[in-house]
């Protein structure tokens, strides 16, 4: 019995410890990211967040910008997806992941849902003042379908 607690005890230690150095790995992967990201070198960045994302899935921040890194190397298709991750994980914390899922299906020849996208975004944000800017791209973009 005593035996079987101390392996126990150990293993969940480990655990812990193993859990510790991957969110302190997690940490320098999404620094070392964003400092590329801030540096506008977006093809580094795109290797250190999807390192980063095999460690923790779940980072909206992260899968922004992911996204936003993908576009900005005209990777449309991929950005698509992250955007659309960020969309419905945390469009609240990330407004523009609607307006950016809309334009890349547009990019990627979807152009039906993109206006659908479009209008949603429209609709949600008219009555922004910060995304004013946004909103009369979304209606050009749109129209330009």
């Amino acid at each position: 019995m005593k035996r079987s607690f101390f392996t126990i005890s150990l293993l969940l230690m480990a655990g812990l410890t193993a859990g510790g150095q991957n969110g302190k790995y997690y940490e320098k992967l999404v620094a070392e990211g964003n400092r590329f990201y801030a540096e506008e070198q977006y093809s580094l960045a795109i290797d250190y967040y999807k390192d980063a994302i095999a460690v923790d899935i779940n980072d909206p921040g992260v899968d922004y910008k992911l996204a936003e890194s993908f576009r900005n190397t005209f990777n449309y298709p991929e950005a698509e997806v992250y955007y659309l991750k960020v969309l419905y994980t945390a469009q609240n914390s990330f407004p523009l992941s609607l307006f950016y899922y809309a334009l890349m299906l547009k990019l990627n020849g979807n152009v039906s849902e993109a206006m659908e996208r479009f209008d949603q975004f429209i609709a949600f944000h008219t009555q922004n003042p910060t995304l004013k800017n946004f909103v009369e791209q979304a209606i050009i973009e749109k129209a330009a379908c």
